[in-house]
């Protein structure tokens, strides 16, 4: 049986299940209410797909049996029926929009959404990743950042914050500037590098440049089977499920800016009390150039 939450399981995996298995993945994603009720047989009809099939796509979840699937799924349906306030489940996101929803249910489903992976993030980020993150930048003689298209934003906010710390940083959003400097590194630096997909040609080059180099390379993927993920020292999860209509890479950099904050928190307090002083000096810096808001 796996540690892991059956849901959570299929979006981390999603990308690595072949097209027969996907089918079985949509399936249950869109109908988490009937897969309880149907037998294996049933299930493999309605997709059309063997019984060897759904026993594979079991397996590669870390399941031995169905039964026990099913087992977890309910216990998981259950427990996000009880708590107080739930957010509807993960696979309903944006698709529940419609045309002519006023503001009010467009907010809902919106945040709604982005709740419901935020939470998944606590079973998928594991803390001794963090720690190793946390250690290598605090010994690294550089910490580069650099993401593309929508990425590219997080990458930078992360470089401010951990410039604040006094860590030498690097960032760039020009791909070839960042790739010079990646190929000129000093030993033991630290590339922090942002791809939802894991795919996208310039992170990749970066990752082989920052290998070369003798660079640790920290990919912040969605997907744990990705090209990113294979050349990553360490990998730190954003994911999520790839669903029509759902805004999949927009909820990725949320939980790749929430990722970001929960390192940063571990390098503060992993470097305190010097992080506390560091980030006062950073605030004295800018603070004759912040309007102040006058006394009453």
């Amino acid at each position: 049986m796996s540690s892991e939450r059956p849901l959570v399981l299929l979006k981390k995996n999603y990308t690595s299940l072949s097209s027969h298995q996907k089918t079985i993945a949509d399936f249950i994603l869109a109908n988490i209410d009937r897969v309880s009720g149907l037998a294996i047989s049933e299930l493999s009809n309605i997709c059309h797909v063997s019984n060897t099939t759904v026993n594979r796509f079991l397996k590669k979840l870390g399941y031995e049996s169905y039964p026990e699937f099913k087992l977890d799924l309910a216990r998981e349906q259950s427990a996000a029926e009880a708590a107080e306030g739930a957010a509807p489940r993960f696979e309903d996101g944006y698709q529940d929009i419609r045309r002519g929803a006023s503001p009010r249910e467009v907010i809902h489903a919106v945040t709604a959404s982005a709740a419901s992976v935020i939470r998944d993030l606590e079973s998928m980020v594991q803390a001794e990743d963090v720690a190793a993150v946390s250690r290598l930048m605090r010994q690294a003689p550089v910490v580069a950042f650099y993401g593309t298209g929508g990425s590219c934003p997080v990458a930078m906010d992360a470089f401010h914050k951990f410039m604040r710390l006094g860590l030498p940083v690097f960032f760039s959003e020009n791909t070839h500037l960042t790739m010079i400097r990646i190929a000129h590194l000093p030993k033991g630096s630290v590339v922090l590098l942002f791809s939802h997909t894991g795919e996208s040609r310039e992170v990749l080059s970066c990752a082989r440049l920052a290998r070369e180099a003798g660079s640790h390379v920290v990919g912040v993927t969605s997907y744990n089977r990705s090209s990113l993920a294979s050349l990553s020292d360490l990998v730190l999860h954003s994911a999520s499920y790839d669903a029509l209509h759902y805004t999949d890479a927009l909820v990725s950099r949320l939980v790749q800016l929430v990722l970001m904050d929960i390192l940063f928190v571990t390098v503060s307090l992993d470097m305190e009390p010097e992080s506390s002083e560091r980030i006062t000096m950073s605030r004295r810096a800018i603070a004759s150039e912040k309007k102040r808001a006058p006394l009453r």
